[in-house]
């Protein structure tokens, strides 16, 4: 039996999609819809507002039978959901599926029931998914509810630490780039059943757009070009546009037209191997799926803010080698800025700044202060440089033992 799967993200962001990949061909039960651990959020969380009023309301407790040490509700709640599972599903492997704001709440409560759980997130452009509610669910109105649902989903996910086991998928990466949603998904569930599963997968994808309203399509709309009202779009930024800067995603027109989706983006990692970058827009920037592979960074087009690197590497003690390998670069480089970002105090430390020019190479030790803080490496143009001339380098980071 593989380990459970939980699928969750915004209504209309491709969920029903991997959920099909799961239940048609690799091995999984599950219903189409789940909505069953945010039943158990909701009733423990009952439960703890009952026994807390009572606690209030109620000076004497030895003799109120809720509030007895010997009734475990809560435990026993979980224990008689985990028999539902097993009387639906067996000893097979099974999936949950909810698109919606509770069900990214109750993660962690399901972890506490399943330590080996494996979270998928499906995301989603705020200004398309809402379009995509609006067409599913009001007849092609704009309604205020479809913009809050939307935003409380990617605030609460990426408001707070991915939970390890977490794969992080866009929703135009299943339009730009089937084979490689196909293949994280395999290798993320670590499959090791048909050969041929990759292809029939593909397949099945090109003809069976589960649950689709409108054709899919690779460009973003402005929020200028949507068919709503002035007054529908200014009530969409009060609501979203927190959320859609948050998840890195352009709105406007211009915005839009420098916008390069990239690796990290559509597939960026979660947990101790995390890995994000910003304000890069060279499509020929590679970003590594995990720390064992090497960046490969080309900051010619770096504009006024330059491309952070950030990382949560999970071990204290660092080596991070640098390599500029572009024999034709003249004149001036890159300037190279890292600092620490301590999880638990937010307090930002400066390590280390250099300039980087052809040919450079450079090896910087760094002892975090503690396993869970984050490296921020900052790369920009050194002052007099050339931001049209082609420049690359190499980033390699890895535990220094």
């Amino acid at each position: 039996m593989k380990s459970p799967v939980m699928i969750v993200g915004a209504p209309r962001s491709g969920t029903s999609m991997i959920m099909s990949i799961f239940k048609n061909f690799l091995g999984y039960k599950g219903h189409n819809e789940g909505h069953f651990f945010t039943l158990l959020y909701r009733i423990l969380n009952l439960t703890i507002d009952h026994q807390r009023n009572l606690r209030i309301s109620d000076g004497d407790h030895k003799n109120t039978l809720v509030l007895d040490e010997n009734l475990n509700i809560q435990t026993d709640l979980k224990k008689l959901f985990c028999g539902y599972l097993e009387t639906m599903y067996g000893q097979e492997s099974w999936f949950i599926k909810t698109p919606n704001n509770l069900a990214i709440k109750s993660i962690p409560l399901v972890r506490s029931m399943f330590p080996d759980l494996k979270i998928i997130y499906m995301k989603r452009r705020g200004i398309e998914n809402v379009l995509s509610q609006s067409r599913k669910f009001g007849q092609g109105h704009f309604k205020p509810y479809y913009c809050q649902m939307w935003s409380d989903c990617i605030e609460s996910f990426f408001g707070s630490e991915q939970p390890p086991q977490t794969l992080i998928i866009d929703q135009l990466a299943l339009i730009t780039d089937p084979q490689n949603v196909i293949s994280k998904v395999i290798n993320f569930i670590e499959f090791d059943g048909n050969e041929n599963i990759a292809t029939r997968i593909e397949e099945y994808m090109k003809v069976n757009l589960v649950e689709n309203t409108a054709p899919l399509t690779k460009y973003y709309i402005p929020l200028e070009e949507t068919p709503w009202t002035s007054n529908e779009k200014e009530i969409f930024l009060e609501q979203c546009e927190s959320a859609m800067r948050q998840a890195s995603y352009p709105i406007t027109r211009d915005e839009i037209r420098s916008f390069q989706p990239d690796e990290s983006f559509l597939f960026p990692v979660s947990g101790n191997n995390i890995i994000q970058v910003k304000n890069i827009s060279n499509p020929w920037t590679k970003v590594p799926w995990t720390l064992s592979e090497t960046f490969k960074i080309h900051p010619n087009i770096v504009g006024e803010e330059p491309v952070s690197i950030i990382i949560k590497p999970p071990f204290q003690d660092i080596n991070i080698q640098f390599d500029m390998v572009n024999p034709n670069l003249k004149g001036k480089g890159v300037t190279i800025d890292i600092t620490e970002k301590s999880t638990k105090h937010s307090k930002i430390t400066h390590l280390a700044s250099f300039d980087l020019h052809c040919f450079d190479k450079r090896h910087i030790k760094i002892k975090k202060s503690s396993v869970d803080s984050t490296l921020v490496v900052k790369v920009s143009n050194e002052i007099g440089s050339n931001n049209a001339e082609y420049k690359q380098f190499l980033m390699n980071i890895h535990e220094d033992i």
